[in-house]
């Protein structure tokens, strides 16, 4: 019994094993993709990478263009300015962005830069991220159909870009040109063809402008033809030199300057040399001091002493007494002298006789006694006695050496006097002069006329290719 149970367990366990290894790989591979498909999904995503590149790039252009109004325009031809964008977004015409992994790009490698051409301008705008560099050339001039006086190139005049990556930029010298209102192309990759670069203007060379289209007529209509005339910034001519001065000026395209350098000579006194004198000086030495004994202070007794007295009235001892009637008066009725208290301190005096029964006592004649009482008073007597005391201050004295004073001893000192000469001194002044002109703002003259008009095409106005009825 125990080996059948034995060899069915066996069974089955082994198929429960199999089935458990055979779900634990699918789960693997489920969750783990290989590294084929791996690199297919990073294929996948590199147009979406791509994307965000471009707009980030051209959001910079977008922001330089904005800023560089005429007055931020570099004015000599072969002038640049530049702006990194770190200053853009310091600037705030631009807003912080990431590249595709989220990370900051490089503020200081990316950069908005233009160039003054010719006839027009050049703006470089390079944007470096992490994994990512590429950068832009964008040309922008007074042309005709420019809304403001500055605007980028017709698409007309350049061709659709290519974005590439670093390092495999293609275009005229290795550029890349965007013209306005492009939307920025993905790259995208189609097996077993290679791309051929499209072809791009030279930079610093204008294109030839194509002709001016001749309006054509509809018969039974009457036209009106809209021309632009688009006049460029100049300057007038220079005005006429300044007088010289020592005020520094500086030149710039509306500022010239010249200098020069003027030499003028003085006289003056300086020191050509010194001549030494030696003396011999008696001082007092106060490594030789004096000494001389003198009694000096050296502490005080102190005493109390009366310096002003008063008569003060003071007991001496001994008392003289007289008898005072007491208080309250006391009267008292005796019968006889016997009855009559004595003693040393009070005594009874007569003062009537009546016959008013005395309580206890028969009817009869008694004596009616006031009661009298001795009183001590002090003999006193004056003295005089110290009303205010001071402490006196007698000086103690005891004889001490002291320094009196000191012997002398003699050194010799040097002293030099200089000697003097004159020496002529040269002075270099700078001086500036100047003369300025104006810069004349262009401007973009629109007029609606006839068609074909040739005062206008002849006044340098060219046809927009825009009419409507008259």
């Amino acid at each position: 019994m125990y080996n059948e149970r034995k060899d069915s367990f066996s069974i089955k366990d082994i198929i429960l094993q199999i089935l458990f290894v055979v779900v634990f790989i699918f789960i693997l591979i489920w969750l783990f993709p290989t590294k084929k498909f791996i690199k297919d999904s990073a294929s996948d995503l590199t147009p979406l990478y791509d994307r965000i590149f471009n707009e980030n790039i051209i959001a910079m252009k977008d922001a330089a263009k904005s800023y560089y109004t005429d007055p931020r325009l570099p004015q000599k031809v072969g002038d640049k300015v530049q702006m990194t964008l770190g200053q853009m977004e310091d600037k705030k015409i631009v807003l912080p962005f990431t590249d595709s992994k989220g990370r900051t790009c490089d503020k200081d490698a990316s950069y908005v830069q233009i160039t003054k051409m010719d006839d027009e301008y050049v703006m470089k705008v390079n944007l470096k991220c992490t994994e990512q560099e590429n950068y832009l050339l964008v040309y922008m001039g007074c042309y005709t159909y420019c809304k403001t006086t500055i605007c980028e190139k017709n698409e007309k005049d350049v061709k659709t870009p290519t974005i590439m990556p670093a390092g495999k930029e293609t275009g005229a010298g290795g550029k890349v040109i965007i013209p306005s209102k492009t939307t920025t192309p993905t790259r995208t990759k189609t097996p077993g063809k290679t791309s051929t670069p499209t072809k791009t203007p030279t930079p610093g060379k204008t294109p030839t402008p194509t002709k001016t289209p001749t309006p054509t007529k509809t018969p039974g209509k009457d036209y009106l033809c809209k021309y632009v005339k688009v006049v460029k910034a100049s300057y007038t001519s220079w005005g006429n030199w300044s007088a010289w001065s020592q005020t520094v000026k500086h030149e710039n395209d509306l500022t010239q300057v010249e200098s020069k350098t003027e030499t003028s000579y003085t006289t003056e006194k300086v020191k050509i040399g010194e001549r030494i004198t030696t003396k011999k000086i008696t001082y007092y030495d106060k490594n030789k001091p004096i000494y001389e004994t003198k009694k000096v202070v050296v502490g005080y007794n102190k005493q109390s002493v009366c310096t002003q007295t008063t008569t003060q009235t003071v007991n001496t001892g001994s008392y003289t007494y007289t008898w005072q009637d007491a208080s309250p008066v006391v009267m008292q009725s005796f019968g006889s002298a016997s009855q009559i208290p004595y003693t040393a301190s009070e005594r009874w005096i007569f003062v009537r006789t009546t016959d008013t029964s005395c309580g206890s006592c028969s009817f009869g004649t008694y004596r009616i006694y006031k009661k009298q009482v001795s009183v001590a008073h002090a003999v006193t007597t004056t003295k005089q006695v110290c009303s205010k005391w001071e402490t006196k201050k007698t000086p103690v004295y005891n004889d001490v050496r002291v320094v009196v004073g000191y012997g002398t001893s003699t050194k010799t000192e040097k002293s030099s006097v200089p000697i003097y000469g004159t020496k002529k001194i040269a002075h270099n002044t700078t001086l500036y002069r100047y003369r300025t002109r104006e810069q004349k703002s262009g401007y973009r003259d629109e007029k609606w006329s006839t068609c074909n008009n040739k005062s206008l095409i002849n006044d340098g106005y060219v046809w927009t290719g825009e009419k409507k009825v008259k």
